[in-house]
């Protein structure tokens, strides 16, 4: 691992004490990650055939480094700290250093369009979530963004044909499908539609159910172990 990624690395621990002590600001996030950028650039130079596949990328450094985790926080903070055309910014150099040929980079693609959203550029969030949606139309990501979108620029019609390529009358919410149904939710609670939004709203409770049953281990003595749920994954506007 080269000298690059040890500074990655020290910075990287610097924010872990940063946010664990309540520390406004993002000058130390902001310097970690210029410090990523370096040590990839680096290592491409010492490694040629160091892989082009971000989600590739730990595994190949034997997991001596947390880089998802990390930007995970750190969009985190920036979205938290309202820092929309940062998010973009990040966001769309993460895109641009890598080639996506076996992933895709929806979860990027996901954070630049809820920065735009938050900014109420409606009509530059819909354009850029109709070209995402045509070049990746099977990613539930980009289907659900593109509802979105539609809800900004009143497609009501166009953003509900998109709901129905996923959710018809028998379709169950599961990890793989709740993201829409989060979207779903929202179309239909903003259209006024009380009948389909209770019945969205019945299948996600069904779902909270399973998890909580799932989540709900009892160990020989009968106790209950429950596991908090992740609720990070929040639509944008």
């Amino acid at each position: 691992m080269n000298k690059s990624w040890k500074k990655f690395n020290r910075l990287s621990e610097e924010c872990c004490k940063a946010m664990e002590s309540g520390k406004s600001g993002t000058e130390i996030w902001d310097r970690t990650f210029e410090a990523f950028t370096e040590a990839v650039r680096t290592q491409k130079e010492l490694t040629p055939d160091f892989t082009d596949d971000f989600y590739e990328m730990e595994d190949k450094l034997d997991y001596k480094i947390d880089v998802e985790g990390w930007l995970e926080d750190y969009l985190d903070e920036l979205t938290v700290g309202n820092m929309n055309d940062k998010v973009i910014e990040v966001c769309s150099r993460i895109i641009s250093m890598f080639k996506w040929e076996k992933d895709s980079p929806a979860e990027f693609r996901f954070q630049i369009a809820g920065a735009l959203g938050s900014q109420e550029k409606y009509e530059e969030v819909w354009q850029y979530c109709s070209e995402w949606y045509r070049a990746e139309p099977d990613h539930i990501l980009a289907a659900a963004a593109y509802v979105y979108a539609g809800l900004g620029v009143k497609k009501l019609p166009e953003a509900e044909e998109v709901i129905q390529r996923y959710i018809d009358d028998d379709t169950r919410c599961d990890d793989e499908n709740d993201i829409m149904f989060t979207a779903a939710e929202t179309f239909y609670r903003v259209a006024g539609n009380s009948e389909k939004l209770e019945r969205i709203r019945k299948r996600m409770e069904e779902y909270e159910e399973e998890l909580e049953d799932f989540y709900s281990c009892k160990d020989e003595d009968g106790l209950d172990f429950m596991f908090e749920e992740d609720d990070s994954e929040l639509p944008f506007k």
